[in-house]
């Protein structure tokens, strides 16, 4: 099965303690590419939430949203108020009071609400270990629906690259035959005329025949056929049996194939085969911008 490396996947959790959901969008790149903002509770499992991911994936740029929260005191970070910066709001506000020539009570819960009073001491801060394993198996349920994503994507990736793969190997041994044939035409005529002018002519026949047969070597292709045909067996046997990572794999060989007839097509300058020449080229380009969505 081909993966496509495009995507989404999400995956949510909440009780009376935690909620947390993970969204994951993935697109095409080069390599493998995690961008995940953690809130500060989260960042020393940072570590571990990349490994899941690393696991299961291996090529696209993964872009992760983390939404989490706290729900209960028992599992939230120590808090401490900052006393100096409390006092020191609380003589402001008497001054102003004063000035104003405002009477009655401080209103000591409208100061409390002030930013930045309450300091929350996250240094160490660790979840209890059930409340993080559940954050670590969100991301892998998240994970999991993202390949659910790719997979299906994958399937009509698959079909389309195996259907543009048959007909370049429909097309090969077509072109080997056409210039077979045309390499024997041109033996056979140039042995005609060397045959021809050998009556009328005082001509080195052994030098003759060697020319016809260099002219004729002209269009030797087997070497370029015999490798053509290595890489689609190749290719045969990545869409058989594919192990992931196979997009970069797939590539490769393609521009591999791709240089071969590049070679048939400037070594056998024939009207039998360029038809059939820009048809392989036109089907390799295809898939080749097929592969740019391959994992």
């Amino acid at each position: 099965m081909l993966f496509s490396m495009t995507g989404f996947g999400e995956a949510s959790y909440e009780d009376g303690r935690i909620k947390i959901g993970y969204r994951i969008r993935a697109v095409n790149h080069r390599a493998l590419d995690i961008n995940m903002r953690l809130p500060v509770e989260l960042l020393y499992l940072e570590p571990a939430l990349r490994k899941l991911i690393q696991e299961r994936v291996f090529r696209g740029r993964i872009d992760i949203q983390v939404e989490f929260s706290l729900l209960d005191d028992e599992v939230q970070p120590p808090s401490r108020l900052d006393v100096a910066r409390f006092k020191q709001l609380l003589s402001v506000a008497r001054r102003m009071m004063q000035e104003a020539e405002v009477q009655g009570p401080i209103d000591v819960n409208t100061l409390l609400r002030t930013p930045d009073l309450i300091v929350v001491d996250r240094t160490g801060f660790v979840l209890p270990n059930d409340d993080e394993g559940r954050v670590l198996d969100t991301m892998e349920r998240a994970i999991e629906t993202l390949l659910d994503s790719r997979a299906n994507e994958g399937v009509h990736l698959f079909e389309d690259v195996k259907g543009r793969f048959e007909i370049v190997s429909e097309l090969v041994p077509q072109i080997e035959s056409a210039i077979l044939q045309r390499r024997e035409d041109l033996v056979d005529q140039m042995k005609k005329r060397l045959d021809g002018l050998r009556g009328d002519l005082n001509l080195d026949e052994s030098r003759l025949y060697q020319e016809a047969v260099f002219w004729a070597d002209r269009l030797d292709v087997s070497e370029e056929i015999t490798r053509l045909n290595a890489h689609l067996t190749s290719v045969q046997s990545e869409l058989l049996n594919p192990e992931r990572p196979y997009g970069k794999r797939l590539e490769f060989i393609t521009q591999e194939i791709l240089r071969e007839v590049t070679t048939l097509g400037n070594k056998a300058k024939l009207e039998q085969v360029s038809g059939k020449i820009v048809t392989l080229k036109t089907e390799l380009e295809k898939i080749r911008e097929q592969l740019a969505n391959i994992e």
